[in-house]
């Protein structure tokens, strides 16, 4: 039981560092889509999106590299964060020249109209990663969790200030998700200490930095190829249907968004757990823990699928309401995503980057591709189906990975057929025009998976009161 006692613990901290920021997030897009008008959001969109994409690219993904290496038994903290540090003061020197680039020549006209906050958000939120991950890499989850609480309190109180009371619009909106990214940075140095573990030695080369660069460099690809497959779609979007029509998009991600806070929460968690579960020694611990999570998404996705058309009446405004079409496959995409990141938990903890990668990059391709081709035709929509195709393809590949590496075990048929009632559940509420029927048909569809994963939900029942057992 220790095992999932640590995880549970884990899991704790971690949901009191994200639920909130995540929550509160969710619980502002009323606001966001009543003072932003679509074009405005997808701009917004289309900088951030670009910064994910460029800060792997840039820092050679070393933040990857900087939790798993403190997690080794036996670590060198200090010279760890210096090299993690490092490479951030190089990506942000070539963030710089970049939008200076592109300022004297134009070349992307987009990235023209707010150069100085593009540099300060790159640069926070990349500062504010290295010190979480190196946080978590010292098992200081406490203090990740009350930067978490202070970036919350911080966005959302400047995010009222500056766009309800001085009406600053999109500036007001970077403003302060840079001031919230600060903020949780100066916590994290004065907890931690930060000072005290700059080794100046280290930022020569040196043995741990090449064997830390042969870890994070083939994640570099497994970021672009994750990039592609999240975030892509915009750009083919913005492309092909104009930056209106990203804006409503992006906007259909926040429904799915509820269900990314657990996979966001579970992620951080789990990386953790699944190093030192490799250090003790396999078990079934893995496939447990797989089947339960798998249970937990399925229903979950049900649930959210079924309410969508409420939950996009409350969120969104009017301009806004259409984005309820494209959330349904993007809320099952979420279900594939987060099964592929637990396996890449278990691929992380055996050092097998190169294996994350190659999967990541054979859904980025076919994501490309189907983007490229459904955009066309169906707008949006396509763009939707294309990311649930992509992440079914990166969970494939990883789940057959996983299970010739003889680290877990699974109940491939059941699964399968759940995530075939889900798209028959999706293609309902989008097909069918008549209220009573459309929902009578979720709710069957609800009631189907649940009969399908009965035995395991007693199961599961059974194995949560022994470990509360356990603890009395």
């Amino acid at each position: 039981m220790g095992k999932y006692k640590y995880l549970l613990k884990n899991l704790g901290i971690m949901t009191i560092s994200n639920f909130g920021s995540n929550i509160l997030s969710f619980l502002m897009v009323p606001l966001y889509t009543r003072v932003l008008s679509t074009a405005e959001y997808g701009m917004y969109d289309f900088y951030v999106t670009t910064i994910l994409l460029l800060t792997p690219l840039l820092s050679m993904n070393i933040l990857d590299a900087v939790i798993r290496f403190t997690l080794d038994k036996n670590s060198k903290p200090e010279k760890i964060f210096t090299i993690g540090l490092k490479f951030c003061i190089r990506a942000v020197i070539a963030c710089c020249v970049l939008v200076i680039l592109n300022q004297c020549t134009g070349i992307i006209q987009i990235f023209t109209e707010y150069p100085v906050f593009f540099i300060l958000y790159f640069s926070l939120s990349m500062v504010s990663d290295l010190l979480n991950q190196f946080a978590r890499g010292l098992e200081k989850l406490t203090a990740v969790a009350v930067a978490g609480v202070i970036n919350t309190f911080v966005l959302v109180t400047l995010n009222v200030l500056f766009l309800v009371v001085l009406k600053l619009g999109l500036i007001g909106y970077f403003a302060a998700y840079c001031t919230a990214f600060a903020t949780a940075c100066f916590y994290l140095i004065f907890h931690i200490k930060v000072w005290k573990y700059i080794d100046f030695s280290a930022f020569r080369k040196s043995s741990l930095q090449i064997e830390m660069t042969k870890y994070s460099a083939p994640m570099i690809l497994q970021n672009v190829g994750a990039w592609i497959n999240n975030l892509s779609s915009r750009y083919v979007v913005t492309g092909l249907c104009g930056s209106a029509a990203n804006g409503i998009f992006s906007v259909a991600y926040k429904i799915p968004s509820l269900m990314m806070v657990f996979q966001t929460i579970f992620n951080q968690a789990w990386t953790i757990s699944a190093v030192k579960s490799q250090e003790d020694g396999k078990d079934d611990f893995y496939s447990r823990v797989y089947s339960v999570y798998n249970l937990g998404f399925v229903i979950l996705c049900s649930c959210i699928i079924l309410s969508n058309k409420v939950v996009a009446k409350f969120l969104f405004s009017n301009d806004f309401y259409e984005a309820w079409k494209f959330a349904p496959f993007l809320i099952i995409t979420v279900i594939f995503n987060s099964l592929a990141g637990l396996l890449g938990g278990i691929l992380v903890a055996r050092k097998k980057t190169n294996l994350i990668a190659t999967t990541t990059m054979s859904g980025a391709i076919v994501n490309l591709i189907l983007n490229l081709i459904l955009v066309g035709i169906l707008g949006p929509l396509g763009a939707a189906i294309g990311s649930l195709v992509s992440y079914i393809v990166v969970w494939g590949c990883r789940l057959y990975k996983t299970i010739k590496l003889g680290e877990i075990s699974v109940k491939i048929k059941d699964n399968i057929l759940s995530y075939i009632i889900l798209v028959i559940q999706a293609t309902f509420m989008l097909i069918i025009k008549e209220p009573i029927v459309m929902y009578v048909s979720q709710v069957v569809c609800l009631l189907i998976i649940i009969m399908l994963y009965l035995k395991d939900i007693v199961r599961m029942i059974y194995q949560m009161r022994a470990l509360v057992a356990s603890k009395r």
